[in-house]
């Protein structure tokens, strides 16, 4: 029988509550894929309806608000599907890929926590045109979505916080910029004698790691598909700056590229 104060020989070394926190994390990742094929359905029928009843309607207004419902359950059960891929992870599988579009999905996935924490998050692109890369699309994904969080976190408490992703072109390159700023300069360090000294402190402390870990993860995964990232680090801006290998079209090719 196992003793309620048991450990697994492999999470020695690990604090209860790091293991408690891992095991709340792996539990997570195990019930949302079945959470998620509910929810679907539930989108999938949504969806449904929606375009019936555009078909029985001649009132325009009504049918303006069903394509809002069908546009806005076609979104949900994208984002849904992303997420259900990120989860499941596999095998990496580089391929042709639209870097605005894996961006996009991004984005898409940390806005809302953006949004609570008063950040603003928009995303910019110099041209219209693909930024074609060949990489492992989950994998650059997670690229964009840790350096996505390193900027939250860079971001939070700082006065007017503001995130930009913006895509840009280099001579053979395509460039991911993720720039997370504030109006002034950070005083996350604390001195004095306040009482709040110590939290602040910690706060810091606690920040600075996450950061780095996040910036790590990221350095780690863009290497892996052939990328390269930079960190521009500044008191009221840091700027995280991903660069592939372009894949040019051949008109491009006889151009010289965009």
């Amino acid at each position: 029988m196992l003793s309620n104060d048991a450990r697994p020989a492999a999470a020695n070394g690990i604090p209860d509550d790091g293991l408690r926190a891992i095991n709340r994390l792996w539990t997570i990742a195990r019930v949302f894929t079945n959470t998620a094929h509910q929810i679907n359905n539930a989108l999938q029928v949504i969806t449904g309806n929606a375009e019936l009843l555009a078909v029985r309607t001649a009132d325009a207004a009504v049918q303006k608000r069903l394509e809002t419902i069908r546009a806005e359950a076609e979104r949900a059960a994208a984002m849904l599907n992303d997420l259900l891929a990120y989860a499941r992870g596999g095998q990496a599988a580089p391929r042709l890929l639209d870097l605005a579009e894996l961006a996009d999905a991004a984005v898409a996935m940390r806005i809302a926590s953006a949004n609570r924490r008063r950040i603003v998050m928009t995303i910019e692109r110099s041209d219209q045109s693909p930024f074609d890369a060949e990489l492992d699309r989950l994998r650059g994904l997670q690229t964009l979505v840790n350096l996505l969080l390193a900027a939250e976190e860079w971001a939070q408490g700082g006065d007017q916080p503001r995130i930009t992703v913006r895509l840009e072109r280099e001579a053979g390159r395509v460039v991911v910029r993720v720039s997370a700023s504030v109006a002034s300069p950070r005083s996350d360090s604390s001195g004095g004698s306040d009482g709040g000294s110590a939290t602040s402190e910690d706060d810091a402390f606690l920040r600075a790691i996450t950061v780095e870990a996040q910036e790590w993860s990221a350095h780690m995964l863009a290497a892996a598909d052939g990328g390269r990232l930079d960190v521009i680090a500044g008191p009221c801006e840091t700027t995280y700056v991903l660069r592939w290998t372009a894949v040019l079209h051949s008109s491009e090719r006889f151009t010289g590229g965009r």
